[in-house]
């Protein structure tokens, strides 16, 4: 794995043990409180993390690696990001610069339980990392992508070469 996937690979997993830790003890009423009416609890923002990753992400990245393998598109870096990349990373950084709607398939769900949104954000993180990790994720910078598609089925993304 080259440098820079090695570094995705360990802020993910920085990532994924700083959640861990925030959701540690915690009772669900407690995990599940929220600010005020119409604010997201914290149950409600590890819930959107688990809908976009297992809905959106995941499925996204494993089809943009599948479709440089299949193409012969890998490299092994560097890599170069397009403007609407560098845009999504810059617009998604925390902190927040922009606040935007999720779309209802991604809305949380009003009551969860600590110990399965945990284990569901364990794996949609050890799977993006299982992405990171493999030669497959080395495509060459810029030439597969993933975008919007324009769809207001909630399915709004969508690969292409």
């Amino acid at each position: 794995m080259n440098a820079e996937l090695e570094g995705y690979s360990d802020q993910l997993l920085s990532v994924r043990q700083d959640a861990v830790g925030l959701m540690s003890g915690l009772t669900d009423a407690q995990f599940n409180w929220q600010p005020a009416t119409g604010r997201w609890s914290m149950a409600g923002c590890f819930d959107h993390l688990n809908k976009s990753a297992g809905d959106l992400f995941v499925p996204m990245l494993d089809r943009a690696i599948a479709d440089a393998r299949a193409n012969g598109r890998t490299s092994d870096g560097p890599f170069v990001y397009g403007p609407v990349q560098r845009w999504m990373i810059r617009t998604n950084d925390a902190p927040a610069k922009m606040k935007f709607k999720a779309p209802k398939k991604f809305q949380p769900a009003p009551q969860l339980a600590v110990d399965q949104v945990r284990a569901d954000f364990v794996r949609w993180q050890e799977e993006t990392g299982r992405a990171c990790a493999t030669p497959m994720a080395s495509i060459s910078g810029g030439r597969s992508r993933c975008f919007p598609s324009g769809r207001s089925s909630g399915a709004w993304a969508r690969c292409s070469s």
